[in-house]
């Protein structure tokens, strides 16, 4: 068990610098779509011309973004879930569900990575046209996203993250609730 918690604070450790680098990414990538599009518009439409390279960059740092934000709501579990009837469910069955949710999600994260690197080393040796960089950077943010949704799934399947805590004190909770009904259907005494 030493080694379990070891591994436990290891995996949070890492998970904090990790996420801290994705959000203030993502924050650059913002800001950064923000400056380019608005020097685009001023450019383009208040002095009747503008850079040939706005438009390309613009797109991609919006790829960017999309995916980095992606693999922050992969995190912070801001999927679409249907609490109406999770709430209503007993803690196991939760529990269940949360589980099967992590292995699609770790899927899912497997297809992007896999089809994202598909994508990067066919697309590499092509140019954008305004700023001749390789095409395969517009797909390779898919693998990055694909692997940290990969690495986040395993670490939430595997009860890595400190948000398991309140699963394991539930789950005991509820062991000693059932323990305490079944006492109590049986005629024991719960002293």
């Amino acid at each position: 068990m030493e080694a379990y918690s070891i591994l436990k604070r290891g995996v949070n450790t890492f998970s904090r610098i990790l996420y801290k680098i994705v959000e203030v990414l993502t924050v650059l990538i913002l800001l950064t779509v923000v400056v380019v599009v608005s020097l685009e518009v001023f450019l383009r439409y208040i002095l009747n011309r503008g850079f040939p390279w706005t438009n390309e960059v613009g797109t991609l740092l919006l790829q960017y973004l999309t995916f980095a934000s992606m693999v922050l709501g992969v995190k912070y579990k801001l999927h679409i879930s249907l609490l109406v009837f999770y709430n209503r469910m007993p803690m196991k069955a939760q529990w269940i569900l949360d589980k099967f949710a992590d292995v699609c999600i770790l899927f899912f994260g497997f297809a992007i990575c896999f089809f994202g690197y598909g994508l990067t080393t066919r697309t590499w040796r092509f140019t954008l046209p305004a700023t001749q960089w390789p095409q395969g950077l517009t797909y390779i943010i898919c693998v990055v996203a694909g692997i940290i949704i990969i690495y986040e799934a395993i670490v939430s399947l595997f009860g890595l993250n400190k948000k398991d805590e309140k699963w394991e004190s539930s789950i005991s909770d509820m062991k000693d609730t059932e323990m305490q009904e079944s006492n109590i259907k049986e005629g024991k005494s719960i002293v």
